[in-house]
């Protein structure tokens, strides 16, 4: 028995099995299995910000800066870990370490606030690295840039 599935299944579905068998005193009997599978894509987890980057402010005033993470089938992956590629910037606070257990279809499952503070103008991207393991088991990455300014 082999299973090459073409097409993602919509939830688990089950596979179920009669068999027949003689047993040892030699009388015949009958039976089944069920079999539950479920075929899926390898999902990938987005990062989006609130306000969405880019994003400008006032310098001398500071702002929150939401960071959510989702999947894009609403599927879990888990262990997502969040880092700066580079020193972040000395006008932006982010709290450590940042990670969640799941990230999941709900933007609320794992977000973060980060503060941009900037004393006069400027601009930049703040870069953060995130890893995870997929839906399938599979070790993932990707990079969020945010685009900031302060006028």
């Amino acid at each position: 028995l082999s299973y090459q599935p073409t097409q993602v299944t919509n939830g688990a579905q089950i596979l179920t099995l009669g068999y027949s068998y003689v047993n040892d005193a030699g009388y015949g009997n009958t039976g089944t299995v069920m079999i539950s599978y479920r075929a899926m894509s390898d999902n990938s987890v987005l990062a989006a910000t609130s306000p969405a980057s880019p994003f400008s402010i006032p310098s001398g005033t500071s702002t929150t800066v939401l960071v959510s993470f989702t999947t894009n089938d609403g599927n879990p992956a888990t262990g997502l870990t969040v880092s700066p590629v580079a020193s972040a910037p000395g006008d932006w606070t982010l709290p450590g370490p940042m990670s969640c257990a799941t990230v999941d279809g709900s933007a609320t499952t794992c977000q973060f606030s980060l503060t941009y503070a900037p004393l006069s103008p400027e601009s930049g991207t703040l870069q953060l690295g995130y890893s995870y393991i997929n839906n399938a088991g599979h070790a993932a990455s990707g990079i969020l840039n945010v685009q900031y300014s302060a006028s």
